[in-house]
């Protein structure tokens, strides 16, 4: 039971995550950090489900919320986000499953010895 439980939260914290990743993109991590909680109640407590639902009414009262990152195309993109998320929750019974098939349910680890030898690509990730 207690695993069902924890498997329930990661999944959550993980499509949390996604939407606050893609707010993020051109800022601090500190801002959406920040910022969190009004994100949680904008987005309805980050159910994917209903930010699915959400309308260009949604929009709107959004790009009105002093308390998130107001950027028109960054809302549009979390609720389109939320419908794909969804999409891949059926097609492989869950977001995780979908992520992890492109590491062989493995992970991986990188032992850089130097900054020239971080990449910011590999093989894994232009396939996700």
């Amino acid at each position: 039971m207690v695993k069902n439980i924890v498997i329930i939260l990661l999944l959550k914290y993980q499509f949390e995550f996604l939407i606050l990743e893609s707010f993020q993109a051109g800022l601090s991590w500190y801002i959406v950090l920040k910022k969190r909680e009004n994100f949680r109640q904008a987005f309805s407590n980050f159910d994917a489900v209903k930010i699915a639902k959400f309308t260009e009414q949604d929009v709107e009262r959004l790009m009105q919320n002093e308390g998130i990152i107001r950027n028109r195309l960054k809302i549009i993109a979390a609720i389109e986000n939320a419908k794909l998320y969804l999409v891949i929750q059926k097609e492989f019974g869950s977001f995780s499953t979908y992520i992890w098939q492109f590491t062989n349910f493995q992970t991986i680890y990188n032992h850089p010895k130097n900054l020239s030898d971080l990449q910011s690509t590999s093989t894994e990730s232009d396939a996700m």
